[in-house]
């Protein structure tokens, strides 16, 4: 991957700071929604569940949101995906930072970065290799894609296969070692 297509990845991701995506929404209609209907339901959702805006907290409003709509067709049974643009990055933040809420959400319902394609294939490649414990976390911050193989390890950021390749290996390369990205299929996982 050259530099110029790294940057455009990088002004890409950066015109999507704003935005997040839900998944498993539950809408509770059958009708075709209103752009401001599905707004409404949505920042609803968020307020009672991610934020959990109690009296006294700060809710968000339909006028902090940009945009806001559903991913292909509304589906009655749930398992909605939506996309929302903030208004401004700290309402996205605070947002972002209160989705622990929805862990074990009986809904499934999770919140995410909307990643471009590119920083998208590289969750995927870091999700199969936490899952077969070859690195410790990962984890997504404006975009921006990082991960630790070891518990007490630094960060490092990753950009490229290459970047995984090595955090993965984390040791002088032998030329044995060098394709492990290509024999292990992760090289296949952005287009």
């Amino acid at each position: 991957m050259d530099d110029l297509q790294l940057k455009v990845n990088d002004l890409e991701q950066y015109g999507r700071r704003n935005n997040l995506r839900i998944s498993n929404m539950f809408l509770g209609s059958s009708k075709v929604l209103t752009e401001r209907e599905v707004t409404q339901r949505t920042v609803d959702f968020i307020n009672q569940s991610v934020l959990k805006a109690g009296d006294g907290d700060t809710p968000i409003t339909a006028n902090d949101v940009d945009r806001c709509h559903t991913l292909g067709p509304i589906k009655p049974e749930g398992n909605n995906n939506i996309i929302i643009k903030f208004q401004n990055y700290h309402a996205k933040r605070a947002v972002f930072e209160m989705k622990k809420n929805l862990k074990g959400d009986s809904n499934k319902r999770f919140i995410a970065e909307d990643l471009t394609r590119l920083n998208y294939g590289l969750v995927q490649s870091l999700w199969r290799l936490r899952k077969d414990g070859r690195i410790n976390s990962f984890w997504t911050r404006d975009g921006n894609v990082f991960a630790k193989q070891g518990e007490n390890d630094r960060p490092s950021r990753i950009r490229t296969n290459y970047d995984i390749d090595n955090l993965v290996v984390s040791r002088p390369q032998r030329s044995s070692e060098r394709g492990f990205a290509r024999e292990s299929g992760l090289r296949n996982t952005i287009r």
